[in-house]
């Protein structure tokens, strides 16, 4: 195995994907190719419309592109083995969306928690572990907090939080500082970066921030159906 395919985290290729209306098929992605690398940040810039969320929600294995091909961690991703995509997903691709999400009934704490303790129980490794996320964040001042009262800005630091807690080799974002400020949205995303580098997790986000992505290793943009790189 080459060095190159050991730092692959997820690899699309040729991917297709139309929606099918009552006024005929809409494409969407026309032989879309992608490669994130450990510790790699590729930004995904387009026109509103363009596909950018289809194409993420693709290779966030949350819907299936009609044709082509998706691996991750260098295996193939078997879209008809539908009892395997949720566990496959869970444990490898973190989220975050513009909105966070995190549940109400639930403290800061428990919703970072979450995803471990679907697979590892509510126990104390599992809160230890939720914790340390916590505090890298900078919010161990609010982990028995209420989503409600959490600002803008805590609320998408917890959401962060929560998506790596489980340690994913990929992680996902889709405008995730839409609703904060453009200073916050700066600092948040660098700090963001460095975490992903430190940790090797791949990194790509959805933005119309063209600031923000500018700052990833790579500049991607969507557009007429197909992925184009924007030179640094």
């Amino acid at each position: 195995m080459s060095a190159e395919s050991q730092s692959e985290v997820l690899r699309a290729e040729e991917l297709h994907k139309a929606y099918h209306g009552p006024d005929g098929d809409q494409l969407v992605l026309e032989g879309v190719s992608i490669t994130l690398s450990r510790g790699e940040s590729i930004s995904l810039t387009g026109p509103s419309g363009s596909g950018k969320s289809t194409l993420l929600q693709c290779l966030g294995l949350l819907s299936t592109p009609d044709r082509g091909s998706i691996y991750l961690k260098g295996e193939k991703v078997d879209f008809t083995r539908t009892s395997k995509l949720e566990a496959l997903r869970g444990m490898n691709i973190g989220f975050v969306f513009q909105k966070h999400l995190l549940l109400p009934e639930l403290s800061l704490l428990e919703n970072v928690a979450l995803p471990l303790a679907r697979t590892r129980g509510w126990n104390r490794e599992t809160f230890e572990c939720a914790e340390s996320w916590v505090d890298k964040m900078g919010l161990g001042h609010r982990k028995e907090a209420r989503p409600a009262t959490l600002s803008g800005g805590e609320a998408q630091r917890g959401a962060i939080a929560r998506a790596m807690v489980v340690d994913p080799p990929v992680l996902m974002m889709d405008e995730p500082t839409g609703n904060l400020d453009p200073d916050l949205s700066q600092g948040l995303f660098a700090e963001l970066l460095e975490i992903c580098q430190g940790r090797g997790t791949g990194l790509l986000v959805v933005t119309h921030n063209l600031d923000l992505a500018a700052q990833a290793d790579r500049h991607l943009r969507l557009e007429h159906h197909q992925l184009k790189i924007i030179p640094s």
